[in-house]
């Protein structure tokens, strides 16, 4: 499932034609969300045996609270969706934890990019690159970006964000 939305307001400012853009690119998980709330569902209860095993062995029961907070730690980590938004060449990437909480993950400032560049799939994911996709692909272009503060951030980009990106960072473009 892709979501994309665009919002465009053009207007004339000292006789230059000006577009204000708003791109926003949704990337689904690539986990079923079933066996996320199975771990979920698995983790209360084993809380809920560590708390009525407690009673007759200590060990035993801390043990099945420990495992139980592992498994909804993992749940809500297992099921990510990303989401990108764009506007006037600045990107925002936020990640939606198991459908409901959403966090912030990076923010690239159109001046602080020193480069651009669309990779394979196969030279994706390197070491010291913080990508913000999964592996639904189809139809995404992944684009590194290579900021002034020696992060490199890789995105997986549709069409529409992906043409305002070679817009915007036209001078950053590398092959």
């Amino acid at each position: 499932y892709k979501r994309q939305y665009n919002y465009s307001n053009n207007y004339m400012k000292g006789g230059q034609k000006i577009m204000d853009t708003v791109l926003e690119q949704f990337i689904a998980s690539d986990r079923p969300k079933r066996i996320s709330n199975g771990f979920k569902n698995l983790a209360i209860g084993l809380a809920v045996a560590g708390v009525l095993v407690f009673v007759a062995s200590n060990i035993i029961g801390i043990a099945l609270e420990i495992a139980a907070a592992a498994l909804f730690i993992g749940s809500y980590f297992m099921y990510i969706d990303y989401e990108y938004e764009m506007f006037e060449g600045n990107i925002t990437i936020s990640k939606i934890y198991r459908a409901s909480k959403r966090k912030l993950a990076q923010k690239i400032d159109k001046d602080q990019v020193k480069r651009v560049y669309i990779i394979e799939r196969k030279d994706a994911l390197k070491k010291g690159v913080q990508a913000y996709y999964n592996t639904n692909l189809d139809g995404l272009k992944i684009y590194t970006f290579e900021l002034n503060n020696q992060k490199v951030v890789q995105l997986a980009l549709n069409k529409k964000m992906s043409d305002m990106v070679d817009i915007y960072y036209k001078q950053k473009f590398t092959l």
